[in-house]
């Protein structure tokens, strides 16, 4: 009896567990439509993944292309990813990705197809940088002429007939360009391998490439000189007892200046020329010893130094002036000029704000400061500059005004000056977007005057009236 009484509630549960089993298998699916989990890959997402948010943002560099999307439905739900189903065999999509915003709708269906829910990501990827400039340049031998400019893309430089090869030293200022000589890339912060030098000149092409395609190329001249027997009456340097050339010499310069102080009486000349059977002389007298003395006129004095060879002749020329007595310079903190865009700016001693105006085809400017005392330390919108590194002078350029903090230290003392560059609104007709593009095919800068208009302040133009 008790048997059967047991017997009989076992089959009462085993009854009801058939019909609860058959009813989930049968009659009773999930209206869940939410997700268990979400991920991009490597890629992190903001905020951190909860199954009640439905909006996430992802930030990613111009070189990634694509995403790959990992969703999981919580309850055996039905899930797309821009319309593409997944599935055990593929439990992700990828997804190409376009610069700017890229939105990806990640929608659910519950599994008995009552509800849905859909889960947005937005994923920015960075516009590619537009730069093609160089913030460096630099030999294994020679000297470059000019000193080295971001917007100057034409240089020379002169070397001995015994240097058979040199290496070239190109920076980028973005870190995505490439950058190469011939078809060998540059990687940053390093040389080229050593380039072959022919006597004569030699032409070396620096191509740099920025990341959304743009191009600028640098040429260096690197001339090699001939043998000592060559036949052209060049001289390969001019030296000074006192003063300095103004440029560097360079055998294809023949004119120069020099400025000495207001007490110098006589300046001693000694000129080398590149073959020794050359005949030099110095304003008419031959040299001894291979130098000339010549004596100095009040102002300006002309040495006019002729080399012949043969029946060819070439002169050279410098003007030696001597310089007004000042006073001392040692912890000054004046500009001695502020040059931009090839406009010198500064030229009243006392004026400290400036204003230039540059076409909205300019994006970026190179500004020059010179300091009146050379220990004196220069900070442009607080990076360093100087001769050597002028990375602080290059200033990116939003549309309108952009101001610009020069701080001179010296010392204790410091003193700031404000150029405040004004970059025009966009204009279709405007026909100088096309003459001032830098970053395309090593475009010229445009010639002084024409690429930006220089205003000075009200309180220096009253200055300036008043002297007059």
């Amino acid at each position: 009896m008790k048997t059967k009484k047991v017997l009989r509630m076992i089959c009462a549960f085993a009854l009801c567990f058939a019909i609860a089993a058959s009813g989930a298998v049968f009659g009773f699916a999930s209206s869940n439509a939410g997700l268990s989990s979400l991920s991009l890959g490597d890629i992190v997402f903001t905020p951190e993944f909860s199954s009640d948010i439905t909006a996430y943002s992802a930030n990613v560099p111009y070189s990634t292309v694509s995403v790959t999307v990992t969703p999981a439905a919580a309850d055996n739900g039905v899930v797309t990813v821009k319309d593409i189903a997944i599935t055990g065999i593929t439990p992700f999509v990828t997804v190409e990705l376009s610069e700017g915003e890229n939105t990806i709708p990640v929608v659910v269906t519950s599994e008995d197809g009552s509800a849905t829910k859909t889960y947005t990501i937005t994923v920015t990827r960075q516009a590619a940088e537009d730069s093609a400039d160089l913030s460096g340049l630099s030999l294994s031998s020679g000297t470059l002429y000019p000193e080295f400019s971001s917007d100057v893309t034409e240089y020379k430089a002169n070397v001995e007939n015994a240097v058979e090869s040199i290496t070239v030293t190109p920076t980028a200022e973005q870190p995505t360009a490439t950058v190469k000589i011939g078809d060998a890339v540059i990687e940053a912060g390093s040389s080229s391998l050593p380039l072959a030098l022919n006597e004569g000149e030699n032409l070396i092409a620096v191509n740099v490439t920025a990341q959304n395609g743009n191009i600028k190329v640098y040429n260096i001249t690197v001339t090699r000189e001939k043998p000592a027997d060559f036949t052209d009456a060049d001289l390969t340097s001019i030296t000074l007892s006192c003063g300095n050339l103004a440029p560097d010499f360079i055998r294809e310069v023949t004119s120069y200046t020099a400025a000495v102080p207001s007490d110098t009486e006589q300046v001693e000349i000694t000129p080398t020329a590149a073959n020794t059977n050359a005949v030099i002389t110095v304003n008419g007298v031959g040299l001894v010893d291979g130098k000339a003395n010549i004596s100095l006129a009040e102002d300006k004095t002309d040495a006019a130094i002729v080399v012949t060879l043969g029946e060819v002749t070439k002169t050279y020329s410098i003007t030696i002036t001597k310089q007004p007595e000042e006073t001392s310079t040692a912890g000054s903190v004046d500009l001695k000029s502020i040059n931009l865009a090839h406009i010198k700016l500064k030229d009243n001693p006392n004026m400290t704000d400036f204003t230039v105006s540059v076409p909205y085809a300019r994006e970026k400017i190179m500004l020059i400061p010179k300091a009146v005392d050379k220990n004196a330390v220069i900070t442009i919108n607080g990076a360093p500059f100087t001769t050597r590194n002028t990375n602080g002078g290059n200033v990116r350029l939003n549309v309108g005004e952009n101001k610009v903090l020069i701080v001179v230290t010296n010392g204790d003392a410091s003193k700031t000056y404000t150029v405040t560059i004004i970059r025009e609104e966009n204009k279709k007709s405007d026909k100088s977007v096309k003459d001032n593009n830098h970053g395309k095919n090593g475009a010229q800068p445009a010639a002084p005057g024409k690429s930006a208009k220089s205003h000075q302040s009200g309180k220096a133009q009253h200055q300036n009236s008043k002297k007059k």
